[in-house]
């Protein structure tokens, strides 16, 4: 179908346009989900590129564009991951407080404040 993986990225552009965390675990959770809708995005793209390459008239040049547009996307993938790992590196005691909290989740979320 045209067009399915741009009516994609507009639909969660327009949803996610509207999301405001108001929790660190969110916050965390955004991190993590960059990484993943990024990878999916390249595997996407991965696809198109194999057709492109195998099956579809268009010149050479095209064709090499996509394979490079693939790299890209999986190196900011890369990127992400890290920026995940560094999220939970930075906020491990934070983070175990919450998925561990100390005494019940109530008496937990009067620590959830900025630093």
């Amino acid at each position: 179908m045209p067009g399915r993986i741009e009516s994609g990225c507009v639909l969660m552009a327009v949803l996610y346009r509207s999301f405001e965390p108001v929790h660190m675990m969110q916050v965390g959770s955004e991190f993590q989900g960059m990484a993943y809708g990024l990878t999916a995005l390249a595997d996407c793209v991965q696809v198109l590129y194999e057709r492109t390459n195998a099956l579809y008239p268009v010149d050479d040049r095209v064709t090499d564009e996509i394979g490079r547009l693939v790299s890209m996307i999986r190196a900011a993938a890369d990127d992400a991951a890290l920026a995940t790992k560094l999220f939970v590196e930075d906020h491990r005691l934070e983070i175990s407080h919450n998925t561990n909290p100390r005494k019940g989740p109530a008496a937990e979320s009067m620590w959830n404040t900025p630093r």
